[in-house]
């Protein structure tokens, strides 16, 4: 029997949660988690877990999946790459051209890849293909819940509350707008 893959699990939040209850019902198979890195102490059975990023980033493995946010991807992500192929969700953090950078010189120097998960968003790969066409513009709306009002305050009707390119979006709302990162980084870009 082939030996498993390894990898290493950044965030154990809703996201990370669903991810090692995938992994616990066999549905990753050929993948060993190795362990778990998360804000506060965590029991998961057979796997090592930590709240101390150096002790989870010395872990020997395969794959890093970072699933806490554009935060962790910014202060992780570039110690991540050097070590393994990193995937994430955090799509924003690609928006500060600092972090690129820093994640894309830490790629080279680690010969390892960062894959940007498609999460809330299907159909990358069309936006991709669409923006060979110097004309394709990519335009995004994106509607957040309402903000919660105090009892007795009617809610307004919808309001835009910003337009700009993602990257200021991303600046602006680094937790709510990974779907729109996502499509401009497969597309036209942030700008």
């Amino acid at each position: 029997m082939p030996a498993a893959h390894r990898f290493g699990l950044i965030g154990c939040g809703r996201i990370g949660a669903a991810v090692v209850e995938a992994w616990q019902q066999g549905l990753a198979p050929g993948w060993q988690l190795q362990g778990v890195l998360a804000r506060s102490p965590r029991r998961i059975d057979g796997v090592a877990t930590f709240t101390d990023a150096t002790a989870f980033l010395a872990l020997d493995v395969d794959l890093i999946v970072e699933v806490a946010g554009p935060q962790a991807l910014a202060q992780l992500g570039p110690q991540a790459l050097l070590r393994a192929d990193t995937w994430t969700v955090s799509a924003t953090a690609l928006a500060d051209p600092a972090v690129f950078e820093a994640l894309w010189a830490a790629g080279a120097a680690g010969g390892h890849r960062l894959r940007v998960l498609a999460g809330a968003i299907a159909g990358l790969d069309g936006v991709a293909a669409a923006s060979v066409d110097p004309d394709a513009r990519l335009q995004l709306s994106i509607d957040l819940p309402p903000v919660a009002r105090p009892s007795g305050v009617a809610p307004e009707g919808r309001q835009v509350v910003f337009t700009g390119s993602v990257r200021q979006a991303a600046a602006r709302f680094p937790t709510k707008v990974n779907v729109a990162a996502a499509a401009a980084l497969a597309g036209p870009g942030l700008d």
